[in-house]
């Protein structure tokens, strides 16, 4: 996570085993691991560095792989207006 107004990053390292990736609108794995990495705008987010509520960026990296990977295609989306998939 990066601050917008004083630059200050966040980093967290997690281990994982799998990826969920969205497949509506996309046509190939390779756009949906792309949708997976980029970046998304957060507001009212707490910055420790700032000490007030600020705007800022998040983003995914994905650094060393796991020898096994799954990767679960969200093909189902529920429609909490229909109560249906």
């Amino acid at each position: 996570m990066i601050c917008k107004e004083c630059g200050n990053t966040k980093n967290r390292v997690e281990s994982y085993y799998n990826l969920q990736c969205e497949v509506k609108n996309q046509a190939t794995l390779y756009e949906s691991l792309n949708k997976f990495i980029e970046l998304s705008e957060i507001q009212d987010y707490m910055c420790e560095s700032c000490n007030k509520k600020v705007d800022l960026t998040k983003r995914t990296m994905v650094g060393n792989t796991p020898n096994v990977l799954f990767v679960h295609l969200q093909r189902i989306v529920y429609s909490f207006d229909t109560w249906t998939n």
